[in-house]
């Protein structure tokens, strides 16, 4: 399940720092985005063994590990390893301007850097092979109801916190917005706002959201 309160803190920091978008009503939606939870597996797979803080144990991320094992030193991932430098865990926000399918391009220029310690072009050349040869749209195809799960049960506590009332409360208008939350089932670092002023995003307030906490029994 996802934690209460790490969704309370996330909710109430993105709201209260953009006040162009009141919520007046029940606006939100929780979602799996293919090219985010992409990315996600990429610098999971490429960092892991190394970074401190390491993914929330869960049954998710068993499956990860089983299935990319035999892609374990696939060239992307160690151009990666190898760079002097790594993206924080936000790298994986701009799948939401990269193009709907692969060969996947970016498609709208984000505010923000994720790619920070090559040229995105080349990020995009060796995210682009690991996706086709390690068959990543196979493994999220797969997990699709996984997906859907952890984002019905993220709905669910939101509406049962009761933090958007608060947020109505706060704003004290009928004007109206929405709240995107992507969730990303690998991430164990935390939450990051992404911005931008395409008009594809308008009305919008974004995250990207980790902290996914699973209590099944059967983890490795």
């Amino acid at each position: 399940m996802i934690k209460i309160t790490r969704i309370q803190y996330t909710l109430t920091f993105l709201l209260l720092i953009s006040t162009s978008v009141s919520f007046a009503q029940k606006v939100f939606s929780v979602k799996t985005d293919h090219r985010v939870e992409a990315l996600s597996i990429f610098y999971t797979l490429s960092t892991a063994d190394t970074l401190e803080v390491k993914p929330t144990p869960s049954t998710y991320y068993r499956d990860v590990k089983k299935y990319f094992k035999p892609y374990n030193l696939h060239p992307s991932l160690n151009w990666y390893r190898n760079l002097k430098n790594w993206d924080g865990p936000d790298m994986a926000s701009i799948g939401l301007f990269l193009s709907q399918k692969y060969p996947f391009k970016l498609i709208i220029q984000p505010e923000v850097n994720y790619v920070r310690n090559s040229s995105v072009d080349s990020f995009l050349y060796h995210f682009n092979a690991f996706y086709k040869e390690c068959n990543v749209a196979k493994f999220i195809k797969k997990h699709e109801a996984d997906y859907q799960k952890i984002n019905i049960k993220a709905e669910f506590v939101i509406g049962e916190s009761g933090i958007l009332n608060d947020i109505k409360a706060f704003y004290n208008s009928t004007s109206t917005g929405e709240f995107m939350m992507y969730t990303d089932a690998l991430c164990n670092h935390g939450s990051n706002a992404i911005s931008s002023s395409d008009k594809q995003f308008a009305g919008k307030i974004i995250s990207k959201v980790g902290y996914i906490e699973d209590k099944s029994k059967k983890i490795d």
